[in-house]
């Protein structure tokens, strides 16, 4: 399962980099790329982080799901204001690298929707 899981989120990311950057680049031009492919890679490597940890969601027919998903939670969120920080202390922050992280933060947060929801399904499926 996590291959799948791994394979839908590679395919998601690839796409939804290439959509953000095609929109970026109409919208503000001279957007640096570098900075822009730091989002999703960065985001992406945290949900890899998600898919390789699912198993411990998946155990005990779902006992303890809710604090597996609550400290996802609090470790997305730590690690991408520290990534925020890092990259205000080292290049400033401006308007639109918010705003496109924001928006990918978004789109993530709809992937790992997704991901729990088909596990949630899983579960309910071994119980039966």
């Amino acid at each position: 399962m996590r291959k799948i899981l791994g394979l839908k989120l590679i395919l998601f990311t690839a796409v939804i980099t290439g959509i953000g950057w095609l929109a970026l680049s109409y919208f503000q031009p001279g957007f640096s790329f570098k900075l822009f492919v730091t989002v999703p890679l960065f985001l992406g490597l945290i949900e890899s982080g998600v898919i390789l940890f699912i198993n411990k969601y998946l155990q005990n027919n779902g006992e303890g799901a809710e604090r597996y998903v609550f400290i996802n939670k609090l470790i997305k969120v730590a690690l991408s204001l520290a990534f925020i920080l890092i990259v205000y202390m080292r290049l400033g922050l401006d308007k639109t690298f918010v705003i496109v992280f924001v928006i990918y933060y978004f789109a993530y947060i709809a992937f790992e929707s997704w991901l729990f929801i088909r596990c949630n399904r899983e579960l309910i499926q071994k119980t039966e």
